[in-house]
């Protein structure tokens, strides 16, 4: 496994006796360490320097004591260590030097409710600890990635399996009935949105032919002589092959409308029915994939607009 990335963040006072023994026994033990004389170089820029290590770094050795808690550089580069971290990553690894709970409190409650190293218990002790607390976050880091990756199998074989389900579905007699039930409850939802709007307003009036309406059929005259017109249509009793709904809105100023007339369409949509992985039944075609509920709206603002279009032309020709 490559070597962990340690950025070592410390106040220049606790260098001679703490922090340059321990960069160099952390870089003895197989680490790779940021530390400042390490890596700065005549005409470095400081700045650019720290932000390198701390976008490089695994972790975060940060070297808690009163000088540091008075410093600008050192909890700046805190918060950079910090802006790291996640739920899943621990990167901040503290260690106290001459300072107490109290101390570590006043300055951070974050840092204190974190388990440290002490520096009193001397250099050895203090790389032992940070390589067991690398240790255990890459070996909990691994079977994270490990079970994150058997997750992404679990979902794949739930969405195969749906579909698998979702196709013996269409392919039934049970599927079908479903099919023609959700058509027969979104005719009839309509029908009631109609006779809601038509008892509320003097304008917006509806027809329901009576002779092209049932439960796989509605069409309804509209305001402006717009025609609305759905068929759901089925070839086979046990399968969804080649079945689909027809909705047309149609709209003619001269005589009769046909709405099945391609002279008078207006807009044309055909959905076909099928069952998605969860075995929700939708209604797709390129554009989009509704449920029935969405079914009953999309129709009912498609014919909003089409009326609202007449209306607006209807409009413009009084001001001529």
């Amino acid at each position: 496994m490559e070597a962990a990335k340690l950025f070592i963040s410390h106040a220049s006072e606790d260098k001679e006796d703490f922090v340059e023994p321990l960069a160099h026994a952390l870089s003895d033990a197989g680490f790779e360490v940021w530390y400042d004389k390490f890596v700065l170089t005549m005409g470095d820029s400081l700045l650019r320097k720290i932000s390198e290590g701390l976008n490089q770094a695994d972790f975060g050795i940060v070297v808690l004591s009163k000088h540091f808690f008075t410093k600008k550089w050192p909890q700046a580069e805190l918060d950079g260590l910090f802006s790291l971290e996640t739920v899943e990553r621990k990167v901040v690894l503290p260690i106290w030097k001459d300072v107490t709970e109290v101390d570590v409190k006043a300055f951070s409650p974050i840092l204190a409710s974190k388990l440290a190293a002490m520096a009193s218990h001397g250099v050895p002790a203090v790389v032992d600890e940070i390589k067991r607390a690398v240790d255990t976050t890459r070996t909990v880091e691994k079977f994270s990635a490990i079970e994150n990756a058997l997750s992404r199998f679990r979902s794949l074989d739930q969405r195969v399996s749906g579909s698998k389900r979702a196709q013996q579905l269409g392919s039934s007699e049970e599927g079908v009935q479903i099919v023609r039930d959700a058509i027969k409850s979104a005719l009839a939802s309509l029908k009631d949105q109609f006779e809601t709007i038509g008892q509320s307003s003097e304008a917006m009036k509806f027809t329901v032919d009576p002779r092209k309406s049932g439960d796989q059929e509605l069409t309804v005259s509209c305001p402006y002589r717009v025609r609305l017109w759905m068929r759901y249509y089925q070839q086979y009793t046990n399968s969804l092959t080649d079945a689909g709904l027809c909705f047309y809105l149609a709209h003619s100023k001269f005589g009769a409308i046909d709405p099945s007339s391609e002279r008078d369409l207006v807009r044309k949509f055909i959905l076909r029915p099928d069952f998605d992985h969860t075995l929700k039944l939708v209604w797709r075609d390129d554009e989009r994939s509704l449920t029935t509920e969405q079914l009953v709206v999309f129709v009912l603002n498609e014919l909003a607009e089409e009326i609202a279009e007449h209306h607006a032309e209807a409009e413009a020709k009084k001001q001529l």
